[in-house]
């Protein structure tokens, strides 16, 4: 009975003189009619309330998976999504109570039917965000081991020193982690041993990659010492590449040792760019042989070339990150620009070119982001 029928039978009944037996009636009906309506109440809301616990039962299917394998993390993910879709097509089916038959109340009947509808909402987005929640969940972890790495990938070489080199880099990866690999090390008695290599692709597996050969040329550098020249570096890297990850993945890589004594560089290149020896205003290109890069067979005798450095000379390395760097519309910064922009700033001294390379990129992208990992390399011959 809605408010209106209970007045107009209460003036009704005024009207007849309130009869005992009738307003006995009355009241028995407005109880019932009250307690029927309560009682539709109360199951509906009831029924609401074990589709809250059914939610919360079926949101338990993703417990734990966080925790799982990358490839079992997927398979269970998968299967507790499906059990997820089936339980809460069950939960929220049609009611077996009607809402619209409520005691005939047409506010309870529509607040019954939003809160029904927002309670379906609510399940939806409550299973993508729980697998989404999954899915983030193992990626951070993945990235944080990858990022760790990261730390030892690149050395500290902001005019670092070793004997009369002195190394200054640029280093920006195009993820949380890269491929990019920059190491310079002393070899006893002043000589001096720098790799710079590039993994294909970028991002976690590209950086176990780096992290693999950097560890190798570690050990290879702590055995040798002075006896280990850069072509033997590169064949003992291109062997450990190819039985770690078979063929999957590939560096560009260039080793170089400077040499104290006689002021020597030697330079091996695997598949990598060309070295740039940079002295009084002019630039001298130092190209690979085209040797393929690290990885590709499974056992190269790579070669090398030396040359005669002297003070003030600026050997350049670099990936191919910054010449392959892309603005907006599509075009490339290219290497005849990083070249000019590499000489020009070389009278102004090896932090110069850094500064100008950087800073002349960035205007060139407008605003973008390099599409792959980005280092530059400048390795100055000072006075003994």
């Amino acid at each position: 009975m809605t408010p209106d029928e209970f007045l107009l039978r209460v003036a009704e009944l005024r009207r007849a003189g309130l009869p005992a037996d009738q307003v006995d009636t009355f009241l028995g009906e407005l109880e019932l009619d009250q307690a029927l309506e309560l009682e539709a109440v109360a199951d509906e809301y009831q029924r609401l309330n074990d589709v809250l616990a059914g939610l919360a039962h079926a949101v338990d299917e993703f417990q734990g998976l966080g925790t799982s394998a990358l490839a079992e993390r997927r398979e269970l993910l998968h299967a507790a999504r499906t059990r997820f879709a089936i339980q809460m097509s069950a939960l929220l089916s049609e009611d077996e109570i009607p809402l619209d038959t409520l005691g005939g109340s047409a506010s309870l009947s529509t607040s019954l039917h939003l809160f029904r509808d927002n309670l379906r909402a609510v399940a939806t987005r409550m299973g993508t965000l729980v697998e989404q929640t999954i899915e983030d969940s193992g990626l951070r972890k993945e990235l944080e081991l990858a990022g760790a790495v990261q730390q030892m990938l690149v050395s500290q070489c902001d005019g670092a020193r070793i004997s009369d080199l002195r190394a200054y880099c640029w280093y920006e990866p195009a993820e949380q982690c890269a491929g990019d690999l920059f190491m310079i090390s002393p070899l006893g008695d002043g000589d001096a041993l720098a790799l710079l290599g590039d993994a294909t692709g970028h991002g976690a597996p590209a950086a176990i990659v780096a992290a693999v050969v950097k560890g190798a040329c570690e050990l290879a550098r702590q055995g040798m010492r002075g006896a280990l020249r850069p072509f033997q570096l590169l064949r003992m890297l291109n062997r450990v590449l190819v039985e770690s990850v078979r063929g999957e993945y590939l560096m560009t890589c260039v080793a170089a040792r400077y040499r104290v004594d006689d002021q020597m560089m030697s330079v091996a290149n695997a598949g990598h760019r060309a070295v740039w020896l940079i002295r009084d205003g002019e630039l001298r290109t130092f190209s690979g042989t085209g040797d393929p890069p690290l990885g590709a067979r499974p056992v190269y005798r790579y070669e090398q070339q030396q040359f005669k450095v002297e003070p003030g000379d600026r050997v350049v390395l670099y990936t191919d990150g910054i010449p392959e760097g892309e603005n907006p519309q599509g075009q490339e910064f290219g290497e005849r620009r990083l070249r000019d922009v590499v000489l020009s700033a070389s009278k102004n001294g090896s932090a110069a070119i850094i500064t100008a390379v950087r800073e002349e990129l960035e205007r060139h992208l407008d605003g973008g982001r390099a599409n792959d990992d980005l280092t530059l390399v400048v390795l100055e011959v000072a006075e003994s």
